[in-house]
């Protein structure tokens, strides 16, 4: 593996309120599932099981890919057809996302945010931030509105996105810094992050950990769910009856966002990097480093969103090798995954009630998110 495809794949960045340097920014593991469909609006997971018949079955389904390392975004066809390039990224992406009728890729190392549309045929424009930003995700807050959050600033932008105009900077309470990318529940956002400080030798002491609420009508953050020191957060996502679920470095942890309180904690011995929901309303994760160091990360779980009881762990209940799910976006539909195995410049199509590959599908350098198409 190159020092380039190392660095990107990383799955332990140390974060810091300075500026890094661009071989660290390369390092952030790209952002967990969309969070700006309808569905999530409404309290529930996003994608929406069922939501939108097709006429296709979903092991058949094309998608777009994004290629970290190539630096692309492609077009895979049904069946795992033709992979077709479509454009070009900017320096490392961190996140594809449809918001409305656009797509949008998140480029850190450019802070810039390129903007198409929805089928992705091309970039139509592109929106350049503060230089040295690094922006990290974008989510929809009103209609041509999206918040974006940094790699290494301790603040978020409201960007309009039809012009790229910046509306209003916005300063992450008590300094802390944004860790692990933002999801939406009805009204308001929920920004992972902590208060991380680092060593000479980039050993971490966490001083904070938690969620920072945004409520969008008011323009205001409100009291912030705090979690343990050492639940720092690598990833957030909505779940099913409006809870929140947060990667961290060993599992998850489940949060009621009207009480606070913790729902349940997932001890999955290994960081939790992405979220997506299946057919049957459960919940799936892609596996980063094991906490022991005895993986590089390769692998799914599945939990109840209700209880957080593990009901799948592939390492243990599947015999296939699911291929590198470090740093990497799933999607799902149905019973059906596909996983960007990033280290081996494949996507795995896999049938999850089987545990089975259905294929596995070559494509550019680095796969790191795929997004089904619409």
């Amino acid at each position: 593996m190159n020092t380039e495809r190392t660095l990107l794949a990383a799955t332990t960045l140390l974060v810091t309120a300075c500026t890094l340097p661009d071989a660290f920014l390369a390092a952030r593991p790209t952002s967990i599932v969309d969070t700006n469909e309808a569905g999530r609006k409404a309290g529930e997971a996003s994608p929406q099981p069922g939501a939108t018949p097709r006429a296709i079955s979903p092991e058949n389904l094309g998608y777009l890919v994004m290629n970290g390392l190539a630096r692309t975004v492609e077009r895979v066809a049904p069946g795992g057809g033709e992979v077709t390039r479509l454009f070009e990224t900017g320096l490392y992406p961190n996140q594809l996302v449809r918001i409305g009728s656009n797509l949008l890729t998140v480029e850190s190392g450019d802070a810039t945010l390129a903007v198409g549309p929805a089928d992705g045929a091309r970039v139509a424009r592109r929106i350049s931030l503060e230089v040295g930003f690094n922006p990290m995700e974008v989510i929809e807050t009103r209609p041509d509105e999206g918040l974006v959050t940094s790699v290494v600033r301790k603040q978020a932008l409201l960007v309009r996105l039809s012009d790229g105009t910046t509306l209003r900077t916005l300063d992450l309470p008590d300094g802390h810094q944004s860790q692990g990318g933002v999801t939406r529940l009805e009204n308001r956002l929920y920004l992972a992050a902590a208060d991380v400080t680092y060593d000479a030798n980039w050993n971490a002491t966490t001083a904070w950990s938690g969620i920072h609420v945004y409520d969008i009508g008011t323009g205001t953050f409100l009291a912030p769910i705090v979690l343990d020191t050492d639940e720092t957060p690598w990833a957030i996502a909505t779940l099913p009856g409006k809870k929140i679920v947060v990667g961290t470095q060993s599992g998850a942890t489940i949060v009621d966002p009207t009480t606070g309180n913790v729902v349940a904690r997932i001890d999955a011995k290994a960081r939790l990097a992405s979220f997506a929901m299946d057919g049957d309303g459960k919940a799936w994760a892609g596996l980063g480093a094991a906490t022991d160091g005895s993986s590089e990360g390769r692998g799914l779980v599945r939990f109840d969103p209700a209880s957080g009881t593990l009901l799948t762990d592939s390492r243990r209940d599947w015999t296939l090798d699911t291929g590198d799910s470090s740093a990497s976006r799933l999607a799902i539909e149905g019973n059906v995954a596909w996983l960007p195995n990033f280290a081996e410049d494949k996507v795995t199509t896999l049938d999850l009630a089987k545990g089975v590959v259905i294929r596995r599908t070559n494509v550019g350098d680095g796969p790191q998110a795929v997004l089904l198409d619409p």
